[in-house]
This record gives structure tokens, C-alpha cells and sequence, in this order.
């Protein structure tokens, strides 16, 4: 089984695209619905992690771009970079109060 970004039917691929879709998800919430799906924030830590996660989603789109031109070493810290940013985004919107 090999790991590429191009296939639809690598585990690489599906990682990625479970990944856009959450990203997607917690972006739109958080910065238009202001709220965030299964979690309690203010409105304001919730715009900030829906911002957290639109940055997360373009490194997505980076590593995504890199590993199919077969630069896998800045495709997986890109990978690494936005799923810092997804979680330090939850991890903040927890934390700004109401």
C-alpha cells in the first residue's frame, strides 16, 4: 500500500480529506455561527478558533500540494503545522471568556 496524496484510495489521501472536512466544519461554525459544534465557548473564543482553523485548512492545502509534487518532508510539517493550529484554536477557544 503506498502513501500517496493523489490516490483516492491511499490512507494519506483519506487522512487529508477527513482533515478539510473537519476544518471546514469548525471554520464555518466558528466564524460564522459563532459556536462550536459539541463544545461550550464564547462567541469570541469560538471566532478565534474558527480563524485558528481557516489557517489550518490552508497548511492543508499546502501539505496537500507538496506531497503530490513528491516532497514528502515540508508535506508532513505542513501536515504537522496545521494540525498544531487546529488544536491550539480549540485549546484557546476554551480558554477566552464570555
Amino acid at each position: 500500500m503506498a502513501f500517496e496524496a493523489d490516490n483516492p484510495t491511499s490512507p494519506l489521501f483519506m487522512v487529508l480529506l477527513l482533515a478539510v472536512l473537519v476544518d471546514v466544519i469548525f471554520s464555518w461554525s466558528g466564524i460564522v455561527r459563532a459556536q462550536l459544534p459539541n463544545l461550550r465557548t464564547s462567541t469570541r473564543g469560538a471566532r478565534i478558533a474558527g480563524i485558528f482553523s481557516l489557517i489550518s485548512l490552508v497548511c492543508l492545502f499546502v501539505s496537500y500540494h507538496y506531497y503530490s509534487a513528491s516532497l514528502e518532508l515540508i508535506g508532513t510539517i505542513a501536515l504537522v503545522v496545521a494540525g498544531a493550529l487546529f488544536v491550539a484554536g480549540i485549546l484557546l477557544a476554551e480558554r477566552i471568556p464570555d
